[in-house]
């Protein structure tokens, strides 16, 4: 059964799923070549050149292949699936989950910003419902399940211990040194995907939007 990661929107789950790529059981067919040559492949095309306005289209790119070594999840369930349910409770998923709420909600605001309700209702009820969740999960005991607090995934450095937890979850080699290299190169986008979402939407062009709207979209009777 292939592993899950499942984790509300934002809170990292396909940097985990890259993290742990870098290792040899993961077979990407579009690439061919040593641990040291896929963390140059993922700086170069998954974290390079990569900002609010694209950073969903980047994974999508890749997530069906993806899917079918480790799949990754917005919801722990599928269908009518329950916790008492033979076929869930077999399966291999690691929880993200993380304190700062704020934080995520905001990320996850940034780079799918055509849901403008995200923040509110991602900060105010997903993670109340999620951790509500996380809470039958861990009542369950099942050793397949693990809950893993993943704030420091917007720290510059790649927190190590955290980093254990996944690869003893995957049940993968540490290749922390070159994991450090995938990290750092995400904290990059991270922090530049910032720096460019503010300047868009305090520069002229989308200035140049906003004078359109009010002066020539909208009829001027509408606005009083």
């Amino acid at each position: 059964m292939i592993p899950e990661i499942i984790y509300p929107g934002g809170a990292g789950g396909n940097h985990v799923r890259w993290l742990l790529s870098i290792d040899p059981r993961v077979n990407l067919r579009f690439f061919k070549g040593s641990v040291d040559e896929k963390v140059n492949w993922i700086c170069q095309k998954i974290y390079k050149d990569r900002t609010w306005s694209n950073w969903l289209e980047i994974e999508w790119q890749y997530r069906n292949y993806f899917d079918s070594i480790i799949k990754i999840e917005h919801e722990a369930f599928r269908g009518y699936e329950r916790i008492d349910d033979p076929v869930w409770q077999s399966r291999k998923q690691l929880f993200l989950t993380v304190d700062d709420y704020m934080m995520t909600a905001y990320h996850y605001f940034m780079i799918n910003i055509k849901s403008s309700s995200i923040v509110k209702h991602h900060a105010a009820g997903d993670f109340k419902r999620w951790d509500d969740q996380l809470t039958l999960f861990k009542n369950s005991n099942l050793d397949n399940k693990q809950i893993l607090k993943s704030d420091c995934i917007v720290e510059p450095t790649l927190n190590l211990d955290w980093y254990k937890k996944i690869i003893d979850w995957a049940g993968f080699d540490n290749l922390y040194e070159q994991a450090c290299q995938v990290h750092a190169a995400y904290y990059q986008c991270r922090q530049q995907s910032a720096k460019d979402f503010i300047k868009y939407f305090e520069g002229d062009e989308f200035k140049s939007h906003l004078d359109f709207y009010k002066n020539k979209y909208i009829n001027t009777k509408d606005l009083l």
